[in-house]
């Protein structure tokens, strides 16, 4: 896989985290190496045959990945697993056997691709219906929608992500019998005549990456490799619709550059302002067009409505209960296993949650509420949620904020599980909000007997010293340690919810931002 793999984030205790950098795009080398390098990749079927599973173990001595060095006899088992079921490893061998036989001649494996006119079936291929042995010379322009695989000498050419074994490929743990994977002309079943009659790529690979009771499946049960899978996935289906806009520039209205000559004459020397410029509509998700349009529309509602009275932050729970029932069926398996689990589950909590709030179950009547999902890094999913109050809130009292917002300890196992910071500072210089040497979010507070909003228009809540404690780590913490939070969404939704009376003389802006 050709892309940029940063694995210096996976640092200390959190869950393994697969990023990467850069367009993300499959290549395919030669059937035998260049004289002097050894083999690799799909070459290890061909070449050298005697020495296949040392040449294996090679790879992860050479890539310094001593410990995940695999057992030879789990490797000795895959390998003869896929001999024998995979039919593109099969294709391999016999391209092997070819070679030898016409050593003296160019050798080309082809690959058959399709286009949106074939009409494929998704059984299981045989090796004829796949691949081709071309022997002597030939015009490439005659396979365009084929993979061609060279003898040698060629170096490495990229494959078209809408080539059928385009991820058998580069996976063949996930399609252990070579099966075919997305490509264009792909049908529905029982297509009746009427609406969509194809299958889109991000509707393919759900499908595939879907759980099914008693029937495991690679996407989501092999650990690691499933992490990679499922971003290769993401970026291809996102280089896909990056295609898209590239080819429908003129409905876009897009504007072309004259020419390179004539913007250096003006003075443009800068190569990102020179050539073509492509737009990126509002519809791409995460787009610039995409960022201001949803930031200009939350401007709008606060034009209208003033600013927001509450936010709130609504952080994943990772042992909830749908989650944990979700991978028990996996022997072995973790929550961190299983992102695909944590965003659905993630969603379906988050639209309960917004039309509670909505409805008035939660706060009482609202006006408008806004909400933006965040990935953390290395952590759970969190949504950032702006609240307008439909009760007038221009002068605000403390008993309207105490209303709604508590930081203290009740007898509740949730507030000691879920909203209890740290503990960090000298008991804990380890803790992640830590930044030089203090708690960037200024915890411990201070004890507070009443809540005040003094003179910046910052909210103090509060944080009574009524001797209760939560021990936590080893460490005893009290009020001063709560997150602020509402006790009737933290019993609702068993999970980290920190509620805050909105700062509006200096947050608006910010906020919006983050919203």
């Amino acid at each position: 896989m050709g892309a940029a793999i940063d694995k210096s984030i996976n640092t200390g205790n959190a869950p393994y985290v697969f990023k990467i950098n850069g367009v993300v795009h499959h290549r395919i080398g030669t059937l035998v190496p260049s004289h002097g390098s050894p083999p690799k990749f799909a070459q290890l079927y061909i070449y050298d045959q005697e020495n296949e599973l040392q040449n294996r173990l090679n790879i992860f001595e050479t890539d310094g990945d001593h410990a995940d060095r695999p057992d030879p006899e789990i490797l000795l088992s895959l390998s003869s697993m896929l001999d024998t079921e995979n039919s593109l490893v099969q294709t391999f061998r016999y391209a092997r056997e070819r070679v030898l036989e016409h050593g003296d001649q160019r050798i080309t494996l082809c690959l058959l691709g399709c286009n949106a006119k074939d009409d494929v079936q998704y059984n299981l291929p045989t090796n004829g219906e796949i691949a081709g042995i071309i022997v002597g010379d030939f015009s490439a322009k005659e396979y365009k929608f084929d993979v061609l695989v060279y003898d040698r000498n060629r170096g490495l050419h990229q494959i078209s992500p809408l080539h059928p074994f385009y991820m058998a490929l580069q996976y063949p743990l996930l399609f252990p019998y070579g099966e075919r994977g997305f490509h264009l002309g792909t049908k529905y079943n029982n297509y009746d005549g009427t609406g969509k009659k194809y299958v889109t790529m991000p509707e393919y690979y759900r499908y595939e990456m879907h759980y099914r009771l008693n029937e495991p499946n690679p996407f989501t049960c092999y650990g690691r490799l499933s992490d990679q899978s499922a971003v290769d996935i993401f970026s291809t289906i996102e280089a896909n619709r990056l295609q898209y806009f590239i080819d429908h520039q003129k409905e876009l209205r897009t504007e072309s550059v004259d020419g390179i000559v004539d913007a250096i004459d003006k003075g443009v020397t800068d190569g990102d302002s020179v050539g073509k410029r492509v737009i990126l509509p509002a519809s791409f998700t995460g787009g610039r067009r995409y960022m201001v349009m949803n930031y200009q529309d939350a401007m709008a509602i606060c034009r209208v409505y003033g600013s927001p009275d509450l936010f709130v932050t609504y952080t994943c729970n990772s042992k909830w209960q749908e989650i944990a029932e979700a991978i028990r069926f996996e022997p072995g398996q973790q929550p961190s296993d299983r992102a695909d689990m944590i965003v659905r589950v993630f969603n379906m909590k988050v639209n309960e949650f917004i039309t509670d709030i909505r409805e008035g179950r939660t706060f009482g009547k609202v006006i408008a509420v806004l909400y933006t999902v965040e990935f953390q890094k290395r952590g759970l999913p969190h949504i950032h949620c702006l609240v307008w109050l439909a009760a007038a809130t221009a002068d605000v009292s403390a008993s309207i904020i105490d209303g709604f917002i508590c930081a203290k300890i009740p007898d509740y196992e949730l507030v000691s599980e879920f909203m209890m910071h740290g503990p960090c500072g000298d008991a804990n210089k380890k803790c992640p909000c830590m930044k030089n040497n203090k708690c960037s979010k200024n915890y411990p507070k201070n004890f507070q007997d009443e809540t005040i909003i003094d003179e910046s228009g910052f909210t103090i809540y509060r944080r009574r010293n009524d001797g209760r404690t939560i021990i936590k780590n080893g460490i005893p913490l009290d009020n001063r340690s709560v997150v602020p939070y509402n006790m009737k969404l933290l019993k609702t939704y068993e999970a980290h919810i920190n509620v805050e009376w909105f700062e509006k003389r200096r947050k608006t802006i910010n906020a919006y931002r983050m919203v």
